[in-house]
C-alpha cells in the first residue's frame, strides 16, 4: 500500500495526483476544509510515482546563491493596485509580452479562490494582491505542462510548498520560471467562503485583503459590493483576519513547513520589505518597498533585466535586514494550542463568533487560551 505524506505534514499541492499515471489519486476536502489527496487502492499499480513526486516525502532542495534586494515597480499605478511593490505585475507583464502564460491565484466568479491563466495584461491584473487562503492548483499542472510543450514561457506563483510541487514535477525547465513568497501559512478555503456568505449583504465586487486605500500599510480587509457600499475593518479586528493573524486558523501543515531559510524550489522569493526605513537603504524613505529574493541565475537575469528597463527601481538589501521583520522567512508560524478545537466548531459558530470564543479579549476567551498554553 502506497502511503503519502502524513496529513500534519501534507501541503495539498497535488503534484502527486498529476503525477499518477493511472488517475488513482483525487484531492478531496477534509471537513476543515482543506484538499488532502486520496488513493483508489483498485486503480494503484504502486508505481510509487506519487511518492517521488510529492516535495514534502522528498529531501527540500538548497538554495546556496540567493542575493538579497529591495525594490518596486517604477510606476506610481501599479504599485498602488499591488499589496507590496509591485514586483509581481513586472514579472508578469514581461511574461504575458513574450508570448508567455502566468498561473497565480484569483477568484472565480464564484468568489473561489485557484490558479488561474493570464496571457494579456488585462488578465494580470485580478491575480494581483495578496490572498491570505488556501488557493486550489490540481488544475493548472496540465496546463504548464501544454504551455510548456508549446515552447512558452511560463510563470508560476504561489505559494513555497506549491512552488516546490510544480519544480518537482517540470524540474528546471528552460520556460519554467517559478516565483513564490514569505508565507505566514493559510486558512481553508470552506472558512474563509463561510465568512464570505455572513459578509454578503449584497453582491460583491472584489475583495482585497491589503486595502492600501484604507490604511498606508495595507493592514486593512475590505470587501467592496456592487452597489458601492464597502465593508472595511482594520485586519488585527477583523473575524477572518484575527485568527489568521494568531495562527488559529492555518493549514496543520504550516506550523510545520519544510520550507523556509535556504529550502525554497524557486526562482524568486517576493515580500514585505518591513523595516527598510530603519535602514540606511537608498529605498528607505519610500513606500510600498517589496522584498526581492532571487535564487537562481534565472531568477537574477530577469531582475537585472527589469531594472535595466527602468521596470523596477533595485536597490541592495542584506539576509540579516530581510529576516528582522519577515520571521516567516526563516521559521514557520508557530502552532496555535487552539488550532483544532477553533476548526472543531467550524460547523456550528460563524466566524465572527468563533473568533470572539478562541481569539477575542474576553475573559472566558483569554481563559482558553491560558488553560491551552499550559496543557500543551
Amino acid at each position: 500500500m502506497i502511503s503519502l505524506a502524513p496529513e500534519k505534514l501534507c501541503t495539498g499541492c497535488s503534484a502527486c495526483k498529476y503525477a499518477c499515471p493511472q488517475g488513482a489519486i483525487g484531492m478531496c476536502a477534509s471537513a476543515e476544509g482543506f484538499s488532502y489527496p486520496q488513493i483508489d487502492e483498485s486503480a494503484c499499480i504502486s508505481c510509487n510515482k506519487c511518492q517521488k513526486s510529492c516535495p514534502v516525502l522528498s529531501k527540500a532542495q538548497e538554495s546556496n546563491e540567493a542575493e538579497y534586494l529591495a525594490g518596486r515597480h517604477t510606476d506610481d499605478t501599479v504599485r498602488g493596485k499591488s499589496s507590496s511593490g509591485g514586483v509581481f505585475f513586472a514579472l508578469a507583464r514581461h511574461t504575458v509580452n513574450s508570448g508567455g502564460v502566468v498561473f497565480a491565484a484569483g477568484f472565480d466568479k464564484d468568489l473561489r479562490l485557484c490558479h488561474r491563466k493570464a496571457e494579456t495584461a488585462d488578465e494580470i491584473y485580478p491575480l494581483m494582491g495578496s490572498k491570505y487562503v488556501e488557493s486550489s492548483i490540481e488544475n493548472v499542472y496540465e496546463q504548464i505542462d501544454s504551455a510548456l510543450k508549446d515552447q512558452r514561457p511560463v510563470l508560476f506563483v504561489g505559494t513555497p510548498c506549491q512552488t516546490a510541487g510544480v519544480r518537482k514535477i517540470f524540474g528546471f525547465h528552460e520556460n519554467l520560471l517559478l516565483a513564490d513568497f514569505v508565507c505566514h501559512g493559510v486558512p481553508s478555503r470552506k472558512l474563509f467562503e463561510k465568512y464570505l456568505c455572513e459578509r454578503k449583504k449584497g453582491e460583491i465586487e472584489s475583495i482585497n485583503f491589503r486595502d492600501k486605500s484604507m490604511h498606508p500599510t495595507g493592514m486593512q480587509f475590505t470587501v467592496n459590493y456592487r452597489d458601492k457600499s464597502k465593508y472595511s475593518c482594520p485586519s488585527q479586528f477583523d473575524p477572518y483576519m484575527l485568527a489568521f493573524i494568531q495562527n488559529i486558523s492555518l493549514r496543520r501543515s504550516c506550523t510545520e513547513c519544510r520550507f523556509k531559510d535556504k529550502n525554497f524550489a524557486s526562482d524568486i522569493t517576493l515580500g514585505d520589505a518591513w523595516g527598510i526605513e530603519k535602514t540606511q537603504n537608498p529605498l528607505r524613505a519610500e513606500k510600498d518597498v517589496s522584498l526581492i529574493i532571487t535564487r537562481t541565475q534565472k531568477g537574477k537575469d530577469l531582475i537585472n533585466k527589469l531594472k535595466k528597463s527602468n521596470t523596477l527601481q533595485v536597490e541592495d538589501f542584506s539576509f540579516e535586514e530581510a529576516k528582522v521583520h519577515n520571521p516567516s522567512l526563516v521559521t514557520p508560524s508557530a502552532p496555535n494550542p487552539l488550532r483544532d478545537k477553533y476548526y472543531g466548531d467550524i460547523d456550528r459558530l460563524t466566524v465572527s463568533s468563533l473568533s470572539k470564543k478562541y481569539c477575542g479579549n474576553s475573559l472566558s476567551a483569554k481563559a482558553r487560551r491560558f488553560l491551552a498554553r499550559i496543557k500543551k
